[in-house]
């Protein structure tokens, strides 16, 4: 707004300041000092350099808030996402456990549970095999709930919380049953 009134005002300085010249010019006349057209100018190109300087400084502006925003986007998820498995993490679940007390108002369901003998994975066959196991599982939560309305949390190691918004106890059971066929 500022720029835009600067502007208007640079211009209309101009304008006067071509005015007088020509009315000087056809008149023959030289009332003003010799310098007054150069400090005309002058005052004019300050002005226009000012009102650049400030019209790229606010685009710059713009753009760094846009970036702001969009780094502070990536670094939410990446607070509220499980690395390994690319499901939310507990983190997730502590900062909006408000909102699932409020899926219970909706009969949602709510299930829990952990890979048997995953200790004797570790053992085994190390931990990258382990890691490997728990991107397995990821990928395959995130595919079996891409029609259910609700996601999983990485609860712990290897136990993870499934939440399913408007289901029964027999619906969540059924889907339980269902997970773990898939899962074997």
């Amino acid at each position: 707004w500022i720029s835009s009134l600067s502007l208007v005002i640079l211009t209309t300085l101009f304008t006067l300041a071509m005015r007088l010249l020509v009315v000087e010019k056809i008149e023959g006349m030289n009332s003003l000092p010799t310098g007054f057209y150069i400090n005309i100018v002058s005052i004019l190109i300050i002005g226009i350099l000012g009102c650049t300087f400030n019209y790229y400084r606010r685009i710059k502006a713009i753009n760094m808030q846009s970036q702001i925003n969009t780094l502070n986007s990536s670094l939410k998820n990446q607070a509220y996402m499980d690395e390994l498995t690319q499901l939310y993490n507990r983190r997730y679940l502590t900062t909006n456990i408000g909102n699932e007390l409020n899926y219970g108002a909706k009969c949602s369901g709510v299930m829990l549970f952990d890979i048997d003998h995953f200790k004797n994975i570790n053992d085994t066959y190390g931990h990258q095999i382990g890691d490997d196991c728990l991107q397995d599982l990821g990928k395959l939560i995130r595919k079996f709930m891409e029609d259910k309305k609700g996601y999983c949390v990485r609860y712990g190691g290897e136990e993870f919380l499934i939440f399913l918004e408007s289901t029964n106890r027999d619906e969540l059971f059924t889907w339980g049953l269902d997970f773990k066929e898939v899962v074997k």
